[in-house]
């Protein structure tokens, strides 16, 4: 893990610069971790060309690809594909470590039922959007503003209907709840002062970064106990792996990692987390922190 003084913007550096950064990390990194929105996703929700050019020409290196992203696996899914992305990964914001290839999930760990159903009811009370997360599909009780965006993310429409009993009885391996910051993010902060032993991590995409998403996980799903799991998993260092982000919720993986990089869309407090800052998502940014390999 490295020890962040400051955070230098890459396309601010010289070729010279550039060329001895890339010198200095060029053959040290063995894995790269991928948020999916605002950083693989642009603002259009589409992996741009250069990205994944530079995505396939470090696979041949034979650098390991992996997801650590909010996401559940199957929502991750078609983006793996397309992009071929070889390694066990961190899904549900830390709740589960999976493997897309074997399909093997590695360590997971559920909400407690009890604070679903106190989630549940408070999202009720305060017309707060909220999602339940399974194994292999997400929910809603009816469908809000926030549906028809959320679905074009996801590229998969939830199930629509009451939360029942045989629903919340199955493992939720995460509760997303979905407000406009603008607005909104009173109805969050009144489920985070109900249960402040769960875990918040909030993210958006980058064309409409007012939607703030904020997945729930149990208090079990500690990010920095999965980095240093997958680490064993891959038989790893920290300063062997590079994770690329945009979002709060990245910001563990960006400080564990030996080289952590923001994306330009990225807040100020992702960013001075991070060893450099690249371009914004719809400029390039992550062909160009690619190119560091």
């Amino acid at each position: 893990m490295s020890i962040i003084t400051s955070t230098i913007e890459l396309s601010k550096l010289n070729s010279s610069e550039f060329d001895s950064v890339a010198k200095e990390w060029g053959g040290r990194i063995k894995l790269i971790f991928f948020d999916i929105d605002g950083t693989l996703l642009d603002s259009s929700t589409r992996v741009p060309i250069s990205a994944q050019q530079q995505i396939y020409r470090i696979q041949q290196k034979g650098i390991a690809t992996a997801i650590a992203s909010g996401r559940a696996p199957f929502a991750a899914k078609i983006i793996i594909d397309q992009l071929a992305l070889n390694g066990a990964g961190l899904f549900y914001t830390g709740a589960m470590q999976f493997d897309p290839i074997s399909c093997d999930v590695i360590e997971s760990v559920a909400l407690n039922r009890t604070d679903v159903e106190v989630v549940i009811n408070l999202a009720r009370s305060n017309s707060l959007h909220c999602e339940l997360y399974t194994s292999d599909n997400y929910y809603i009780e009816a469908p809000t503003v926030y549906t028809p965006h959320h679905t074009r993310y996801l590229k998969q429409p939830p199930v629509i209907g009451c939360f029942s009993q045989e629903l919340i009885d199955n493992p939720i391996y995460k509760i997303q709840l979905v407000v406009d910051q603008r607005t909104e993010i009173h109805k969050l902060e009144v489920v985070q002062r109900a249960l402040p032993h769960l875990i918040y991590a909030s993210g958006h995409g980058a064309d409409k970064p007012e939607i703030l998403f904020s997945s729930v996980v149990s208090p079990l799903a500690d990010k920095k106990k999965a980095f240093q799991s997958l680490c064993r998993h891959y038989q790893l260092s920290p300063d062997q792996i590079m994770s690329i982000g945009d979002a709060g919720s990245d910001q563990v993986f960006l400080e564990q990692a030996g080289l952590g990089i923001a994306m330009g869309n990225a807040c100020d407090e992702v960013k001075r987390c991070a060893n450099f800052v690249t371009r914004h998502v719809d400029n390039g940014g992550l062909a160009l922190a690619l190119k560091l390999l």
